[in-house]
């Protein structure tokens, strides 16, 4: 009795004891920042909590989605300036 008196929990009091939930999503989420960091070993988990946060691990695969559709082909058909000396054979320099 004096065990359970000391005890705050109500968990003390159920035979079963307290029950833990098991983070899920958590460890889907770590597993799939560790494929990342084999990939690229600089790219994620900068932020507190960025490991296990399945929101965080959405707004990184949306980000990087936006930037990789934003890139367009250059097809302004631009032509690069020939910065070289021109040849003047037969000229007169100034």
């Amino acid at each position: 009795m004096g065990a359970l008196n000391a005890e705050d929990s109500p968990c003390a009091t159920l035979v079963g004891g307290c029950q833990a939930g098991l983070d899920v999503f958590g460890m889907g989420t770590a597993l799939l920042r560790g494929v990342q960091k084999l990939i690229a070993p600089g790219s994620c988990c900068e932020r507190e909590g960025e490991a296990t946060n399945s929101f965080m691990l959405i707004g990184d695969m949306v980000n990087g989605l936006g930037r990789s559709a934003g890139r367009k082909a250059d097809r302004t058909r631009r032509v690069a300036i020939d910065l070289d000396e021109p040849v003047l054979a037969g000229r007169v320099r100034p």
